[in-house]
């Protein structure tokens, strides 16, 4: 399964994945890791057609941001966001 912010940026990815390696089986799910909303919409999804998450790889980078917030008003780290920009 690979998430992401931008469907169709996504949909690109998991077509290649799947020409280049015969498998079929890759999934796709919207995720935005700055919205506890889309975290909370995602889990539901993801637990309403999966018994159990084996394996999980985060990739994250580190920018130089000013101080910002979520779309629920939680702060957030002034150097290091994940999924942010």
């Amino acid at each position: 399964m690979i998430t992401a912010r931008n469907m169709e940026k996504a949909e690109k990815i998991v077509s290649e994945i799947k020409t280049s390696t015969g498998n079929n089986d890759v999934e796709i799910e919207q995720l935005e890791l700055g919205s506890l909303s889309s975290i909370r919409a995602f889990a539901d999804r993801f637990q309403a057609k999966h018994d159990a998450l084996n394996i999980l790889l985060n990739n994250a980078g580190v920018i130089a941001c000013l101080q910002g917030t979520t779309d629920s008003s939680c702060s957030s780290e002034p150097s290091i966001w994940a999924n942010s920009c």
